[in-house]
């Protein structure tokens, strides 16, 4: 109960106090603050434990705000000029599978963990790592390293996107583009203006929506068709929720409820994301392990400055959030 009830007065501060106060957004914040909780509740050799209902609300909320996010996508926003830019980017997806599995094989790690990694960095981060084991049946080792992995890969590119001397559209298009994790693309573009927030998360929508047909082909790759493997509801409600922006068929007066709901939903998964970071975890990675994820990061980069070299100007999209 205590908790509850510091998580709440927290994010309360976060949003109407401290995040105004300092002019950053309350979403990085909450970010943040939650993984230095977690940090300092990680020291020492005892383990901690989170109240049971925070693994399930975690992931229920960041979708839910999410699926609420595309109902107030502006009409528009998802032209085909705009899709037709952006699809180099999302050809990133496929090569790095591929690239995983081959590089993988050549250090001399199990298909699993090739897989595993793949995917997460390639999809959502851990929503596909988990998702790309129930196909594959990795074993609890595989597991935890693939975590590992990926859980590190995505506080480097956090970390790179900083660092970058980018325009604010090439740098949502490189978060969108390349950050692991739904919130922390969500977190990263939170500092941008509204416009070009709006393109990273459009633009990671889209690679979330691209798992759907990779959990499709997965089981019949390895199985012929005889493993049946369950569609996650998110990337469908993603696809629906946007539909229904587009086609205009968004209630005018649902718009500002769905827009505070998201806003108190994303808040508080992020925090809570942050406060579910195990640190523990993510030393269990072995330098294989490692040397795979970090080669797919760098060639998740070097396929966006290539792209960008070549497009020549970022793509941008209307604001009207």
């Amino acid at each position: 109960m205590r908790f509850v009830l510091g998580t709440v007065f927290w994010l309360g501060a976060l949003v109407f106090g401290v995040a105004p106060a300092i002019g950053l957004s309350p979403v990085l914040l909450a970010l943040v603050s939650g993984m230095l909780w977690s940090l300092w509740q990680h020291r020492g050799t005892s383990s901690t434990s989170y109240p049971g209902w925070l693994s399930r609300y975690q992931p229920w909320a960041l979708r839910t705000g999410l699926v609420l996010f595309c109902l107030q996508l502006p009409a528009g926003v998802l032209d085909l000029a705009l899709l037709q830019r952006l699809w180099p980017l999302l050809l990133a997806v496929p090569l790095m599978l591929l690239s995983g599995v081959w590089f993988g094989r050549q250090l001399g790690l199990s298909a699993n963990i090739s897989w595993l990694v793949s995917a997460g960095l390639a999809f959502c981060g851990t929503s596909a790592l988990f998702a790309t084991q129930t196909v594959r049946k990795a074993s609890p080792g595989e597991l935890s390293q693939s975590l590992a992995a990926v859980l590190l890969m995505g506080l480097l590119s956090l970390l790179l996107y900083g660092l970058l001397p980018l325009a604010p559209e090439a740098t949502a298009l490189l978060i969108g583009a390349s950050a692991p994790e739904v919130s922390q693309v969500v977190a990263a573009s939170s500092l941008l203006p509204a416009s070009c927030a709006l393109l990273a998360i459009v633009l990671k929508l889209s690679r979330v929506l691209l798992l759907i047909p990779f959990l499709v082909w997965l089981p019949w790759s390895q199985a012929k068709g005889q493993v049946k493997t369950k569609l996650p509801w998110f990337p469908l409600a993603v696809l629906v929720a946007a539909g229904l922006s587009q086609a205009g068929w968004v209630p005018a007066l649902l718009l500002p409820l769905s827009k505070g709901t998201a806003e108190a939903l994303l808040v508080s998964a992020i925090w809570l994301a942050g406060v579910q970071t195990d640190w523990r975890a993510m030393r269990q990675g072995s330098v294989k392990v490692l040397l795979l994820a970090l080669s797919l990061l760098l060639l998740l980069f070097s396929w966006f400055f290539v792209w960008l070299a070549v497009a020549g100007s970022p793509v941008s999209v209307p604001s009207g959030l």
